[in-house]
């Protein structure tokens, strides 16, 4: 008798069973007792737990692959699931000391390394494994992968002997340096003179000027210095003259200049000292005029008036104060000698 489309065959030619069918296994009394679970298939009782049997095959199945090992599973035939593996990159989480035997072959697709190690065959026909490398085993190397240690002089593509008495020039060529300096000699002219210490092996040269005599003065121009030495001076020497306005403090620019001026006086003024370092008989020429009216003048105290002058004490009114004065380096003073308003 066929019950829920299940049939059983047994051993006996003509055996027909019954099977008892439903959503939910039941309690079961005996091993061997059997259900049909609908929608899961036949169960057997194994006098402990329920399990299917029959056709109804695998319903699920997980492979988890990891490290470089990939899996697929199909189920579409319950009854034969086929589970399919492959292998790609594998990162090794830890390198033995030992050697690592291998079968088949490594196909590199980037660096093979691992810290403090390189992968080596160490001889023909041998498996490949990794060791600390030596530097016999630096065949082939990348000079400009070197940063530290030195390179024998063998390794150096250059010609010729290396020796203590040659050197590498720039043509990869080792050779004998120059001879050196055979001779040095100092000529001395218009008051440049020069001596030479060790004139064949590492010359010194001292030059040292002395006087000098023009043999010609340029008409126009400027000559700078302190002193000008020589039997005659026929260009005109012009004077460093510096211009102001309207100043509460003047102050003389004696270091640049020998001829001051300043014009539109409209307040009462102080004559500072002169900038600069004076020298024993330099010459300073002011000019000083107001706006129409009349300014009082206050003098520093390295001005003296001598041979019977007196220090201005005020301008003239619309007039033009002049003061000429020489610098008097043993009474560390500057000598007013001439006064004039025009």
């Amino acid at each position: 008798m066929l019950t829920d489309g299940i049939q059983l065959l047994g051993t006996s030619a003509a055996s027909n069973f019954t099977i008892e069918s439903g959503s939910t296994l039941p309690s079961a009394s005996a091993p061997g007792e059997l259900f049909y679970q609908t929608g899961v298939g036949l169960n057997v009782y194994d006098g402990s737990a329920w399990g299917t049997v029959g056709t109804g095959g695998v319903t699920n199945l997980t492979v988890n692959g990891s490290n470089g090992i990939g899996t697929s599973v199909d189920i579409s035939d319950p009854t034969s699931p086929i589970i399919s593996l492959s292998l790609g990159t594998i990162t090794p989480t830890a390198v033995s000391t030992g050697n690592l035997t291998l079968t088949g072959t490594i196909s590199v697709n980037s660096s093979v390394g691992v810290s403090g190690y390189v992968l080596t065959s160490q001889g023909p026909g041998l498996v490949p494994h990794w060791v600390a490398p030596a530097s016999a085993d630096l065949s082939n190397l990348n000079a400009t992968n070197l940063t530290s240690g030195t390179v024998p002089l063998a390794r150096l593509a250059s010609s010729g002997t290396a020796s203590t008495t040659t050197f590498l020039r720039g043509d990869n060529t080792w050779a004998a340096p120059p001879g050196g300096v055979s001779s040095v000699a100092v000529v001395t002219a218009n008051g440049i003179s020069g001596t030479v210490a060790s004139a064949t092996t590492n010359p010194s040269i001292t030059l040292t000027l002395g006087d000098i005599t023009p043999t010609s003065v340029a008409s126009t121009g400027a000559v700078s210095g302190t002193t000008i030495t020589g039997t005659s001076v026929k260009a005109r020497l012009l004077p460093k003259a510096t211009t102001a306005t309207n100043q509460a403090t003047i102050t003389p620019p004696g270091d640049t200049s020998d001829f001051y001026a300043v014009t539109g006086q409209a307040q009462n003024f102080t004559i500072a000292a002169p900038s600069g370092t004076p020298i024993l008989g330099q010459k300073m020429m002011l000019l000083i005029s107001d706006n129409g009216t009349s300014r009082t003048i206050t003098w520093n105290a390295i001005y003296r008036a001598v041979g019977g002058l007196t220090l201005p004490t005020a301008t003239s009114a619309g007039k033009g104060l002049y003061v000429g004065m020489i610098y008097n380096s043993f009474a560390s003073l500057w000598d007013i000698i001439a006064t004039a308003q025009v």
